[in-house]
């Protein structure tokens, strides 16, 4: 597999449950990210799939993210969500 590009992640402080914490997206994409030498981008949270797919739609709109990969480590119950904020579904 190719190195990504771009890593994005959940902002854990940015969830439903303002009082809880969690680095779970985080920290599934850290060693990734070391390898690949990216910084992973956590500026969205959980409520935040509509701007997060806004700004993915903006990157592909420049170029930014043509012929380059992106992964997204995402809170598994918000992915429907997501993907429908990308159009998908």
């Amino acid at each position: 597999w190719p190195l990504p590009h771009y890593i994005f992640a959940l902002n854990p402080g940015m969830r439903n449950k303002k009082k809880k914490r969690n680095y779970r997206e985080i920290e599934t994409v850290e060693q990734l990210a070391e390898k690949a030498n990216k910084t992973i981008d956590y500026s969205f949270g959980e409520t935040q799939s509509y701007e997060f797919a806004k700004h993915i739609a903006k990157l592909v709109k420049t170029g930014e993210l043509c012929g380059k990969l992106a992964v997204v480590s995402w809170k598994h119950s918000e992915i429907p969500n997501l993907a429908h904020s990308l159009g998908c579904g």
